[in-house]
């Protein structure tokens, strides 16, 4: 008698061992759907918005001309960065140019490390590195909530 009830026991301790490991397994599937929805919806607000690229107002028209001003608003409430601008012409020619967040007052950019960190606004200042006028521009930049390349274009 002692080993049927022994055996019994054993196969009621293995059913409760499932049990126990496929309620634990649903409720880990569970926990990472909810986990990833969460995730996606911190997510789903980080944007941002740049504005229309225009020739700052500086002392010197010829400066001005040799300069681009891009307007960038962040959305998010995490702070996002700018880490790639490329400038093309026309051609699809990469323009020699240097960019960054800050100008001094003949549109040369100031410390251009080639990382610009955005928590509400900033301005990004594009100078051409051959002092020539921006008639067109397609501007491409990347930026730390977009996987790809984004782009807006100056002129017409």
């Amino acid at each position: 008698m002692d080993h049927v009830l022994l055996n019994k026991l054993e196969t009621m301790g293995r059913a409760l061992s499932g049990w126990t490991g496929l309620i634990s397994a649903t409720t880990a599937l569970l926990s990472f759907r909810i986990a990833r929805s969460l995730y996606s919806d911190a997510k789903s607000d980080e944007r941002l918005i740049v504005g229309t690229p225009t020739h700052p107002q500086l002392r010197n028209f010829e400066d001005a001309q040799a300069v681009l001003q891009l307007p960038v608003f962040n959305k998010s409430k995490r702070k996002a960065y700018i880490n790639d601008v490329r400038v093309y012409d026309r051609n699809g020619v990469l323009i020699a140019m240097t960019w960054s967040e800050a100008m001094d007052e003949r549109g040369t950019p100031l410390h251009a490390t080639g990382l610009v960190g955005i928590v509400d606004a900033a301005t990004i200042y594009i100078r051409r590195d051959d002092g020539l006028y921006f008639e067109y521009a397609r501007i491409r930049y990347a930026h730390s909530f977009a996987k790809g390349v984004e782009e807006v274009v100056f002129g017409g």
